[in-house]
């Protein structure tokens, strides 16, 4: 061998030894930094990581692994310090060997907790990148592994979601998820709860059922392998409360209790248990006027309160329960009692929207209770200092929407019932919920009823079709909406004269009086429906249903001068498509007594009236005299609509009609001078 060979391989042996002996130390130094942050020694531990890679620089083994270390050092103390320096270690790693799984899955992992600790969403993003590139360079064959990247990934998502509010963000939370239980069945309990909440958040957004139902799935999934699990019996109780305010299957309602009940149990001092407990019966009740579920409000706040006597938002609720409960029932100790509460707790808590939601809400009830106005802008005003907190604060949107509906109502202002529709349209925004949809419905077909408006009304009946589609027992539990709904139908049937809307609105008054056949508002509005067909389709059928009803109506209502007045119309309306002579006399007679007592209970429009029945039946001077009581009375119609009315051809061929309508026309063109 040549003497020069042999130096070369000697040298070299004296270099593999000292590698050997670099790598020895280094893993001697590695472990021993390793014992240290077992022994929470951070500062000591970090000083044998820094000689470790003082004598490997390039060995993306030791990055890695301190990486780790430091990692899990940080779990559970979320210490800025050792997370920061697991990331850059890490960071390394992936550089000195690109190709290594395990490293941009450790990265993601800790890019996710600092995203978490700094509640920054860019290392949300960042972990996306990193776990993406773990699942490309994942075997398809290595099942187990891609699972676990999978429901990585949708962890990662739903922090995103978090961050951005964004719908789409969720849905691929979803999807991953489902990658992974696919993969695996054998999933986390962790990673069935953060299943579950993201088909709970998604659901929330788009307001759809199956959504719910497949968190359910997750969530008992997850209690399967943690039974005990307080957070996760609340999470499903959380969801059943969705799936009952949307469907209102009372199966829900009394599994959400349930389920409730479980999670109190469990964590008997967990306030945001109770908390939610209350504040579902406290909304279910109002809602539907549940005076039960009122009680059992109250009854889990004073539970909690047992727990922290001092908890203002639960103080608030039980009011805000009492209140509803002293409406429902007509007790006003019972809504004093909640106001002069309110009062207290405002000046305890001003920066709640919550609360101030809840002293609006009573107010509000005190304003039901007297039906006066001052009441409810009081009510508007608390709501809009909730507001002036919380933007975002859906509830408080919805409230001064509704409480706009009842003042315009009440005041016959179309205007302000304008003013609500700005307000349900965000309440509507910030969240997709078919109360809100039913009660925006609502106030635009009054509004369109108000003023003669039909694409008012047009947009009110999508609005109640789609809310129908989701809430299948609305003619049981709301038919005040399914009333609204039937009239604005009936209101755009006199607008197009178009016989299905009629036909629509008459089929859903009857569905209501079959659940409560009490109603006398939906006689009248029936029998106005079957009356408004009968003269498009001159069907005397129709006609007599609608007299059927109206005698009901006034059954119930002796005094209500409106339902007298539609009353008369109908029976004169049938004596045109009879022939007896005898019964088109009595018509008329019944017809007259109707309308001569609607006007003694102060309805002037029937003055009118009189003066068509009396031009029907051939009685010139009466009809005169009556027309002349109407202008006096400013009830008048339009000129244009006196000329095209039938029921005064007798009259139009004679002079005192032809002096009359001279005198009208004078008269009125001196008010417009």
């Amino acid at each position: 061998m040549n003497p020069r060979n042999l130096q070369s391989s000697v040298l070299l042996s004296q270099n593999q030894l000292q590698n050997l002996s670099e790598q020895s130390m280094a893993a001697s130094l590695q472990a021993k930094g390793e014992l240290a942050l077992l022994n929470k020694c951070l500062d000591k531990g970090l000083n044998y990581f820094n000689k470790a890679l003082s004598l490997e620089p390039a060995n993306f083994k030791l990055y890695f692994c301190q990486g780790l270390s430091l990692f899990q050092f940080a779990q559970g103390k979320q210490q800025k310090k050792p997370l920061l320096l697991a990331n850059k270690r890490l960071k390394t790693a992936a550089q000195l060997s690109p190709n290594h799984l395990d490293i941009w899955q450790a990265w993601s992992s800790v890019l996710s907790v600092l995203g978490c600790t700094y509640k920054n969403l860019k290392y949300f993003l960042d972990a996306h990148e990193k776990i993406t590139q773990a699942i490309d360079l994942c075997s398809p064959q290595k099942t187990d592994t891609l699972a676990d990247l999978y429901a990585d990934l949708g962890s990662i998502f739903l922090h995103i979601a978090s961050y951005s509010q964004e719908p789409n963000d969720l849905y691929h939370a979803i999807q991953t998820f489902e990658k992974a239980a696919h993969l695996n069945e054998t999933l986390s309990t962790d990673v069935w709860k953060d299943f579950g909440l993201a088909c709970y958040r998604f659901a929330n957004f788009v307001n759809e059922g199956r959504f719910y139902f497949k968190a359910n799935q997750c969530f008992k999934n997850a209690l399967s392998l943690e039974p005990e699990s307080a957070s996760l019996w609340h999470l499903l109780a959380q969801t059943f409360c969705c799936l009952y305010t949307q469907t209102h299957d009372e199966d829900h309602f009394i599994k959400a209790d349930e389920y409730f009940a479980s999670a109190a149990q469990r964590a008997p001092k967990a306030l945001d248990v109770w908390l939610n407990w209350s504040l579902f019966l406290c909304e279910t009740g109002k809602n539907l006027s549940d005076i039960k579920k009122l009680r059992l409000c109250v009854e889990k706040c004073h539970e909690a309160l047992n727990v922290d006597p001092d908890h203002f938002l639960i103080q608030a609720i039980c009011s805000e329960a009492l209140s509803l409960l002293g409406m429902n029932l007509e007790r006003l100790d019972l809504i004093h009692e909640a106001n002069e509460k309110m009062s207290q707790i405002i000046e305890q808590k001003e920066d709640s929207p919550d609360i101030w939601h809840c002293y609006g809400s009573c107010l509000q009830c005190l304003g039901a209770y007297f039906k006066d106005i001052d009441f409810y802008y009081q009510a508007i005003e608390k709501f809009q200092i909730g507001l002036s907190i919380d933007r975002t604060y859906h509830r408080n949107w919805h409230a001064i929407a509704k409480v706009y509906t009842v003042i315009g109502e009440l005041e016959q202002d179309a205007d302000i019932l304008y003013s609500s529709f700005k307000f349900y349209k965000k309440a509507l925004y910030l969240k997709k919920s078919n109360f809100y949809l039913f009660d925006y419905a609502v106030a635009l077909a009054k509004f369109g009823e108000m003023n003669h408006e039909k694409c008012y009304l047009e947009k009110s009946i999508d609005l109640f079709e789609k809310a129908l589609i989701i809430q299948k027992n609305a003619i049981f539990l709301y038919p005040e909406w399914l009333f609204h709904y039937a009239r604005a139908l009936d209101t755009l049937g006199d607008f197009f004269e178009e016989e299905s809307y009629y036909l629509r609105s008459i089929e859903i008054f009857s569905q209501i009086l079959m659940i409560d056949p009490n109603l006398y508002d939906v006689h009248h509005h029936l029998a106005l429906a079957l009356s408004h067909l009968g003269e498009l389709t001159s069907g005397r059928e129709y006609l007599y249903r609608a007299i059927h009803h109206y005698r009901l109506a006034a059954k119930q209502e002796n005094e209500n001068d409106t339902v007298l007045l539609d009353f008369a119309l109908a029976l004169i309306s049938l004596s045109q498509h009879l022939y007896d002579s005898a019964e088109i006399e009595q018509l008329y007679r019944d017809a007259e007594q109707k309308l001569f007592t609607a006007s003694r209970l102060g309805n002037t429009h029937a003055y009118y009236h009189l003066a068509c029945l009396y031009s029907l039946s051939n009685h010139i001077g009466l009809s005169m005299c009556f027309l002349e009581k109407a202008v006096k009375a400013d009830s008048l119609p339009s000129i244009e609509e006196i000329l095209q009315d039938d029921w005064l051809d007798n009259l139009r061929t004679t002079q005192d009609f032809h002096e009359f309508l001279s005198r009208l026309e004078n008269s009125r063109n001196l008010e417009e001078y």
